[in-house]
């Protein structure tokens, strides 16, 4: 039980580092796209499909186990 704490720990690290850097990359390329040479509809179409991505992004979590094909109906 002593060492379920220190391992807990480094997950919640880890996963907190690689979000702030995946938040820090997606900032970094929709700066890049926002003043770069990019049409109003591919940033329109960016635009949607990441809020369309935000929207279903519970579902990931939900999907593999609602309809694998072991699951009890």
């Amino acid at each position: 039980m002593g060492g379920l704490v220190p391992i807990a720990l480094f997950v919640c690290i880890t996963y907190g580092f690689t979000y702030s850097i995946k938040a820090v990359v997606d900032a970094r390329m929709r700066h890049q796209l926002s003043h770069g040479a990019v049409s109003e509809d591919l940033l329109r179409s960016i635009l949607v499909g990441e809020g369309q991505q935000r929207r279903l992004a519970s579902l990931r979590w939900v999907w593999p186990w609602c309809f694998s094909p072991s699951a009890s109906v």
